[in-house]
C-alpha cells in the first residue's frame, strides 16, 4: 500500500513540476490498481505456497489481478473501446489455450 501511495505521489508531483507531461485525465483510475495489485499479490502467495506450481486459485487471482490492470490502462490511457473488444477476444482465447495447456499438466 505504501508503494502504491508513493508511487501516485511520485506521479502527481511529476505532472505538477512540468518534470514529466503525464495525462493524467481519469486518474481516479488509479485507484483500480489497489485491488489489482491485492490479487496478484494473492496469487503470488498461493504460487509460492503450491510448491512453485500455477494452480486453478493462483491463476484465478493472476486473471482478476491482470484484468484490472488492463481496466485500468483503458481509463487512464484514454483507449478507445473500440480497441478493447478485439484485444478482449484475443485475451480470452490466449487465456483457455494456457488454461488447457496447465490444467493438463496437473
Amino acid at each position: 500500500m505504501g508503494i502504491i501511495l508513493i508511487v501516485l505521489g511520485g506521479l502527481f508531483l511529476m505532472r505538477t513540476t512540468g518534470a514529466v507531461d503525464i495525462p493524467l485525465t481519469n486518474w481516479w483510475a488509479l485507484f483500480i490498481l489497489i485491488p489489482a495489485f491485492g490479487t496478484l499479490s494473492a496469487a503470488w502467495r498461493i504460487y509460492r505456497e503450491a510448491g512453485n506450481r500455477l494452480t486453478t486459485a493462483a491463476r484465478s487471482s493472476l486473471l482478476v489481478g491482470l484484468a484490472l490492470t488492463f481496466i485500468t490502462f483503458i481509463f487512464l490511457f484514454e483507449i478507445s473501446w473500440t480497441y478493447v473488444g478485439p484485444i478482449l477476444i484475443i485475451v480470452v482465447g490466449i487465456a483457455i489455450i494456457l488454461n488447457y495447456v496447465i490444467g493438463s499438466q496437473e
